[in-house]
């Protein structure tokens, strides 16, 4: 009995431990969503600046077409950004997701160990428990070649200033 007690108070401690861990990974994914969120406010910003500036000087453009070609490669290199900027934080809040689901889970599980439950039934439930709990934050970031799009970006805005 006394052996019963203690499993079960352990697993009440690692099911509040469960729930600080969940806190704290639901804080990183807002943190996320955040950074996100102004991320997007400062490139709209810029766009907005590169454009105004951009035809403030058109009654001096000598040549529209190169005018508007650079432009084009200009606002090209802000939608590459953009779009690698998007893919790091969607997969960043999708990892977050995923950890959250799998966390849900383990705690989900621990809740359905009850005191009625034979012994055995505790001791097999706690250690599949276990062992998926030191599972869940074995997936990592893929790491995106930044140094493709970084470049992409810089002869983008390179060519666009130039012409």
């Amino acid at each position: 009995m006394q052996e019963k007690e203690q499993l079960l108070e352990s697993n009440k401690k690692m099911l509040e431990h469960d729930s600080k861990v969940m806190r704290d990974v639901l804080d990183k994914h807002e943190k996320v969503r955040e950074r996100a969120i102004k991320y997007t406010y400062q490139l709209i910003a810029a766009i907005g600046l590169v454009a105004g500036l951009g035809f403030t000087g058109l009654s001096s453009v000598k040549s529209i077409f190169m005018f508007i070609a650079g432009e084009l490669f200009l606002i090209s290199g802000m939608g590459v950004g953009m779009r690698f900027a998007k893919k790091a934080f969607l997969d960043e809040a999708s990892l977050y997701a995923e950890y959250i689901d799998k966390l849900n889970q383990a705690m989900k599980d621990r809740m359905g160990i009850l005191p009625d439950t034979p012994i055995d039934e505790i001791k097999s439930s706690l250690s599949r428990v276990i062992n998926f709990e030191l599972k869940i934050f074995d997936k990592d970031l893929k790491p995106i070649r930044s140094e493709l799009f970084l470049n992409t970006i810089f002869y983008l805005f390179l060519i666009g200033s130039c012409i």
